[in-house]
């Protein structure tokens, strides 16, 4: 009798969402990717086929010593599947394949221990080293929570879900001071307290020994086992080499060339004010001469740090009008104000005078003042794929269209200069310039249901899926642990539970909280053309070149919004509020066009649109309808000046 392992991995947003910068944000969702890997890699070992989700042949490939030429950078493996072996038979040990996942994360923490910390440890004395080895094993040894259930074939799909309601993983009590990734975990030196000077002592002769570890560990950072393996593993993943010791014959596994840098967050939000200055500089020589000296002295003052992770088309605009290529990869902390000062070599005052007077020489010549300091994050995530799959006849068409839409998304986020930080199944990651990330996620959930809709036509099995999805647009000084977490919120709370689901979700935070949230149905944030509403009147308040403008009438909304309650249904309300804001746009001097309508009324119309909030109900029938609050958001206003400046508030 066929039997079905279903295997989940954990903790997961947990893993990926602790993270101090972007590169272990991305290393937390590779991470958790490979070592779904190994468990795939298990389960086939003992004969077993995994039937959902279609796994990544590359990625597994490249585990098992054959990387392709471009070899995967992305985790693309999802942290549960689901196992159907053909002929296996109840021998098969489930057991052994959580106990592999363990091995090889516990592998891969040793590679990174006697090629980072051995030595040094050493030279630090045997009670340090033994300290720090204890706590080393400790954690490393317990940190990853697997469940998994075997089950008849055919059997309810939920199984693995009751599984995961009966705790067996308990984590060690930890003491002394706590990680600053990892915040429920010590940090490696076994200081008792903060102040302790055994703490500066430890983490400075690491950071003095390590290669990268200037860069790689910050002053006065400290971490733990876990986090310093997310943190260094990239370094030495290249040089891996594991045998998976499995009951039914060994498994060797690989490492491969990793990046050992991703972009940072200034650097995605300094992407817009760069793009615009390279289009610039295509016209106007003064502009690119200014730009380029910018650049240049950015490389000498802080160097390039960006070489090998600048965003998709900045190396092309550099070379459209004649600049070196390399230097994409300006730290984009030389471009900020604020940012300038902790960036690059702190004692080269000079260097930062000359920098600051090119900034300002530039801003002059163009005309488009400082970057913005806000970059996205964007979160998407398939809707009741579950009750989808617990009907056996639509799980090869799921699992094909979700082998395709997987296929999409690199490509798709590229093409908005994005960075993918994880692409698995139904679930997408990405960090975004602020100007392109809305338009990022209608083009992804295009893919999501192309994708479904060509399952339908290769097997003949119509399966309905919609996708969700979150934008945070962070401020650059706001922690990134927190914007990670909020998305993840952002995108269940808001998106799913409380629009009901096919929905997309927005919030812009600053350094002091939270500035806007906004969401809609799919069906009213877009067209009939399927562009994003929200985003073309952004762009036509964009087009009137009157900052008086855009904010007074836009503040004005807001004020109408806070103010005027409407009944739910009244039609005659809405048409009220339609010619109100309609006389607003009239008054305060909007150069109509005539997609405008009669008097602005088309813009009004889709102004208040966009402000009432939609969401989803189920009807005695069965039926599922979009109704709307009685009230207007004035987070709608605020998203659209928020967009029409292009990530600027004040």
């Amino acid at each position: 009798m066929n039997h079905q392992l279903h295997l989940s991995l954990g903790p997961v947003q947990g893993f990926v969402a602790q993270a101090r910068r972007t590169r272990d944000f991305w290393a937390g969702s590779f991470l958790l990717s490979w070592l779904t890997g190994a468990a795939m890699l298990a389960v086939r070992k003992q004969g077993g086929r995994i039937d959902f989700p279609v796994p990544d042949e590359a990625f597994l490939a490249a585990m098992c010593g054959s990387a392709p030429v471009t070899p995967p950078v992305q985790g693309t493996l999802p942290n549960r599947f689901r196992a159907l072996g053909a002929a296996v038979e109840p021998g098969f040990d489930a057991a052994e394949v959580a106990l592999a996942v363990r091995e090889v994360w516990f592998a891969l923490a040793e590679h990174v221990w006697h090629q980072d910390l051995e030595q040094v440890l050493r030279d630090l004395g045997d009670e340090q080293y033994g300290n720090t080895r204890r706590i080393w094993l400790r954690q490393n040894h317990g940190f990853w929570e697997i469940a998994w259930v075997l089950t008849a074939a055919g059997a309810g799909s939920n199984a693995l879900e009751r599984r995961k309601n009966w705790r067996d993983h308990w984590p060690p009590q930890e003491s002394g001071v706590s990680c600053m990734m990892m915040t429920a975990q010590q940090e490696l030196s076994g200081a008792v307290r903060p102040g302790d000077p055994s703490l500066q002592k430890f983490w400075g002769a690491v950071r003095g020994s390590i290669a990268g570890g200037e860069h790689d560990l910050r002053e006065r950072e400290s971490l733990c086992g876990p986090a310093f393996v997310k943190r260094r593993f990239a370094r030495h993943f290249e040089s891996f080499r594991h045998e998976l010791g499995l009951a039914c014959g060994p498994v060797m596994l690989h490492g491969w060339e990793l990046p050992r840098s991703v972009p940072s967050v200034l650097h995605v939000a300094a992407v817009p004010w760069l793009m615009k200055h390279l289009e610039h500089a295509t016209s106007d020589e003064s502009v690119r001469g200014r730009l380029e000296r910018v650049l240049k002295r950015g490389a000498v003052l802080a160097g390039l740090g960006e070489r090998y992770s600048a965003l998709p088309g900045i190396e092309d605009a550099l070379a459209n009008v004649q600049l070196d290529r390399r230097l994409a990869g300006v730290d984009g902390g030389v471009f900020f104000q604020r940012t300038a000062a902790e960036t690059g070599d702190l004692d080269d005052a000079d260097g930062r005078l000359f920098m600051q007077g090119s900034l300002e020489s530039l801003r002059d010549s163009a005309g488009l003042g400082e970057p913005a300091p806000f970059f996205a994050v964007l979160m998407m995530d398939g809707d009741r794929l579950g009750a989808q799959l617990a009907t056996a006849e639509h799980q090869p068409a799921v699992a094909a269209a979700l082998k395709g839409f997987t296929a999409r998304v690199a490509s798709t986020v590229a093409r908005f200069q994005g960075f993918l930080v994880y692409a698995g199944g139904d679930d997408v990651l990405a960090l975004l310039p602020v100007t392109q990330a809305l338009r990022c996620a209608r083009a992804l959930r295009t893919d999501y249901l192309e994708s479904f809709a060509e399952a339908a036509r290769a097997t003949g099995v119509e399966v309905v899926s919609t996708l969700s999805g979150a934008v945070v647009f962070s401020h650059v000084r706001r922690p990134l642990t927190a914007t990670l977490r909020d998305v993840h919120e952002l995108l269940d709370e808001v998106a799913k539970d409380r629009v009901g689901r096919d929905a997309i979700a927005v919030r812009v935070w600053q350094t002091g909280g939270l500035h806007l949230e906004w969401a809609q149905p799919w069906e009213i944030a877009i067209d009939a053309d399927a562009e994003l509403v929200i985003e073309n009147i952004a762009e036509r308040f964009r087009m009137q070149e009157d900052e008086r403008f855009t904010s007074g009438f836009l503040f004005r909304m807001k004020d109408l919004a806070e103010r005027l309650p409407l009944r739910a249904g009244d039609d005659a309300e809405r048409r009220l509020l339609v010619s109100l804001v309609s006389a607003e746009l009239r008054h305060s001097g909007l150069r109509l066009r005539r997609q405008d309508g009669a008097g602005g009324e088309e813009l009004a119309h889709a102004l208040v649109d966009q402000a009432l909030p939609g969401y989803r109900e189920a009807c005695a029938d069965g039926e599922v309808a979009v109704r709307r609050e009685p009230w207007m958001n004035p987070g709608a206003a605020k998203l659209i000046r928020f967009l029409a400046r292009e990530g600027r508030i004040d």
